[in-house]
């Protein structure tokens, strides 16, 4: 296969040791999921059962870490651009993964980076919980060693797993042990 320069450079997500996965299951034609990010089930519908990004569903526990992008760059799970292929994605639900940004070229040549985890993992301690991200702004949806217990952005109830290995800096890999 040969090299395309607009897939995407870098992938939020690798596995590192034996995870556990679930079969492949449909994501949310609307949502945008990206590679490391976490995922939950949608609860009712007729989407009911699809998969989306844990941070438009609220402060529920997440189904998972993302396997795949979906997004307006490309669907990594089709190759296809825009029209998001296949709508099929991985999620890993127990195990040891290495998250950090993920990395794009848009169609113009320009790079485009996606945080997978906000800058409290640059400082937290070794064995930290990681839950998702829920407070407005720039770092929501990402994962966050902040545990927000009431009010806007709580997130009790999103915990994803553990800190096994500090990044050195927010684009660069961090081990997370899922656990959930």
């Amino acid at each position: 296969m040969p090299f395309d320069p607009y897939f995407g450079q870098a992938i939020g997500l690798n596995t590192k040791y034996r995870v556990l996965e679930d079969s492949t299951k449909a994501v949310d034609i609307a949502a945008v999921v990206y590679a490391g990010r976490a995922v939950s089930l949608e609860a009712s519908g007729a989407n009911a059962g699809m998969l989306l990004d844990a941070g438009s569903v609220g402060n529920v526990r997440p189904y998972g870490l993302a396997k795949f992008n979906k997004n307006t760059y490309i669907d990594e799970t089709s190759g296809a651009y825009g029209a998001y292929g296949s709508g099929q994605g991985t999620v890993v639900m127990n195990g040891i993964v290495s998250v950090q940004a993920n990395a794009f070229v848009t169609d113009a040549g320009t790079e485009v980076i996606v945080p997978t985890f906000d800058a409290s993992f640059l400082t937290a301690a070794v064995g930290a919980p990681v839950y998702v991200n829920l407070t407005a702004g720039a770092s929501f949806g990402q994962l966050t060693t902040t545990l927000v217990s009431s009010g806007a952005g709580q997130n009790d109830q999103t915990l994803l797993g553990y800190l096994n290995a500090l990044p050195a800096d927010v684009n660069s890999p961090a081990e997370i042990r899922v656990a959930l």
